[in-house]
């Protein structure tokens, strides 16, 4: 009696052909007591027969569990119920106690591809990827947009991203907003964006990732998606923020998804120049990409000046911040949000935001200045502008003058 066995999103598929027999084993979980439960759902391909037999949930390490699982089917159909359900019983503990197989790695990359992005140079290929910043911040229109870049794919774009070469399904997953909300963003986007029409999968949730999984799961096998985008990490973790134990939970469901992902969190309440992801050291530890978003924009006006400046990378250096601007129209019958490019250096509210090797690079652009000149200009220790502008000098792009000033150097290495 060796039952053919396949993995499903959900769980596991056992067909007993010679009894006519399916066996659906899905949503498995370990609890913390040590116990082991699962849904199971017992349906019959046999003539004579209503297809479904039986459906419950069993600990699968209860002798008395098993025991009345087998004699209520002994009441519906006439099968070794005893064999049947502890053969089905080990195989899953087997399997959830083994987990992924050992594989062996070596200094060989052969097979190894290089690091691959979804949407260059935001998003890496099946990792997961952070957006944070304060409320309106455009953390979600940015989400939003790198959807419809994907989906599309949209590979003309003018805003000097690079997307895939097919098109990656979207699932929006949303922890704080409305279906009538994100569908008003998307319109508004596509129009800005002069796009042809689009459609996204969308859901509204309410229950934590972790506690969701099995469900979602499903939906991404449905939706056929390959990228997710969470919106945002409070309502996905389920639970205390600062604590360790929903975060680990969060990023073993969100792991289990084999999925690209993007999710929108919020910035720490710290005084820092530099702020983090909201709670616990663990969502900066285990995202593998992280942005924070920022805005500059003037009272009353439609335009927003959107930043996003890297904070993370795991296996490519930090960027130089990506600028964007938001044009808002809110006509009676032309509602519409316009996206273009945007140098962020050039964005005065942003100036204070670059690394000290950036306002160097700035303010040579003026004109050559020299060291105490721009311990001054930036109010930086001279000590530390020393490292700045002897790394920049290794790097071939200032140079020391005879009136010991510095000054930039042009791509063929002429002074500008």
């Amino acid at each position: 009696m060796q039952p053919k066995i396949d993995e499903t999103s959900l769980g596991y598929q056992f067909e007993y052909e010679e009894f006519k027999l399916s066996i659906a084993i899905s949503h498995v979980h370990l609890h913390k007591d040590g116990r082991i439960t699962a849904e199971v759902l017992i349906e019959t391909y046999a003539p004579g027969y209503s297809p479904l037999l039986h459906q419950s949930q069993i600990n699968l390490l209860s002798t008395r569990s098993k025991q009345a699982l087998c004699k209520e089917m002994e009441t519906r159909y006439q099968a070794p119920w005893t064999e049947i359900i502890e053969q089905t019983c080990a195989i899953i503990l087997d399997r959830v106690r083994r987990g992924e197989p050992v594989e062996y790695i070596s200094t060989s990359l052969e097979g190894i591809k290089p690091l691959e992005y979804l949407i260059s140079p935001i998003i890496p290929l099946n990792q997961p990827t952070a957006i944070f910043g304060l409320p309106g911040t455009t953390k979600s229109y940015l989400a939003l947009l790198c959807g419809i870049l994907a989906s599309l794919p949209w590979w003309d774009n003018p805003l000097g991203l690079t997307v895939p070469e097919e098109p990656y399904r979207t699932l929006y997953l949303d922890y704080e907003s409305s279906r009538e909300t994100v569908t008003r963003r998307l319109h508004k986007l596509q129009q800005g964006l002069e796009l042809p029409d689009l459609v996204l999968p969308y859901r509204r949730c309410a229950l934590p990732l972790a506690e969701d999984i099995d469900t979602i799961r499903k939906m991404v096998e449905e939706t056929k998606a390959r990228f997710i985008i969470v919106d945002s990490l409070g309502g996905a973790c389920g639970g205390d923020i600062y604590a360790p134990e929903p975060a680990l939970r969060f990023f073993s469901a969100l792991r289990s998804l084999n999925c690209t992902s993007l999710v929108i969190a919020h910035t720490s309440k710290e005084d820092s120049r530099e702020k983090s992801i909201l709670g616990t050291i663990l969502w900066n530890a285990y995202f593998r990409q992280i942005w924070e978003a920022k805005v500059s924009r003037e009272a009353g006006e439609d335009e927003i000046s959107s930043g996003l400046f890297h904070r993370k990378s795991n296996e490519d250096k930090l960027l130089p911040p990506i600028g964007f601007r938001f044009t808002f129209i809110n006509e009676p019958d032309n509602e519409a949000v316009g996206v273009e490019r945007e140098d962020v250096k050039g964005v005065e509210g942003f100036l204070e935001h670059l690394s000290l090797s950036q306002k160097v690079l700035e303010v040579l652009k003026e004109q050559p200045a020299s060291l105490p000149e721009l311990a001054e200009s930036l109010a930086a220790k001279k000590d530390t502008l020393s490292i700045v502008l002897n790394r920049l000098k290794k790097k071939g792009q200032i140079c020391k003058l005879p009136d010991k000033r510095w000054g930039l150097v042009a791509a063929k290495g002429e002074l500008l």
